[in-house]
């Protein structure tokens, strides 16, 4: 049976993540030159921007460490896209509050509970259909709803009502290579970093 990416990074057989640390950063396009004599600098923004990731594994063994060498083969190197969750444990309590649209980097965002276990606030990591965001300003508004900036550029067109996801928001990534490797112990322990970045 083919595959159809993109597709979920394997959990452990308990049922937890293989995730140990990572490393999230935005990258973006900004050219920079520099005069040689006065350090005058000059600066082009060539308006692209995307997510880089660096995942360390926990140690895994047996079938757990089988599954993951198996997504990693599956792949089939830069080619497979898979869904990244990224740790964090924020309720899913916002949702849309207008349409915006492709390249927006400003939403109008509402509460959608009566009580709220938590303010959207800026280094809030949220995902929408499957992409990932961050939000660079606190939400403007205490009683939960308001405008946020956002980074990365939104990615596609939203609809008023859209759900907001910040319970373990989710993004999709590529790997940065076609050969992934894994180190392997003595006690056939293996370790993983896996490098990838946001597949746009």
């Amino acid at each position: 049976m083919a595959i159809s990416y993109p597709i979920s990074m394997p959990l452990r057989a308990d049922g937890t993540t293989i995730i140990q640390s990572y490393d999230l950063r935005m990258v973006e396009k900004i050219g920079v030159s520099e005069s040689p004599f006065s350090y005058k600098q000059q600066f082009q923004d060539y308006n692209s921007m995307r997510w880089e990731l660096d995942i360390k594994t926990v140690p895994l063994y047996g079938e757990d460490a089988l599954n993951v060498r198996g997504f990693l083969q599956s792949l089939r190197g830069q080619l497979g896209r898979f869904y990244v969750s990224i740790p964090q444990l924020l309720a899913n309590q916002y949702e849309m509050a207008s349409a915006a649209f492709t390249n927006d980097m400003e939403l109008d965002v509402r509460l959608i509970s009566s009580g709220f276990s938590h303010r959207f606030k800026r280094g809030t990591y949220f995902s929408m259909a499957n992409r990932l965001y961050m939000a660079t300003t606190d939400l403007s508004s205490l009683g939960g709803n308001g405008s946020v900036d956002i980074t990365p550029k939104l990615r596609d067109n939203r609809n008023a009502n859209d759900p907001i996801y910040t319970y373990n928001p989710i993004g999709v990534f590529r790997l940065n290579s076609n050969d992934p490797n894994v180190s392997v112990d003595v006690t056939e322990g293996h370790s993983m970093t896996i490098s990838c970045h946001e597949a746009i």
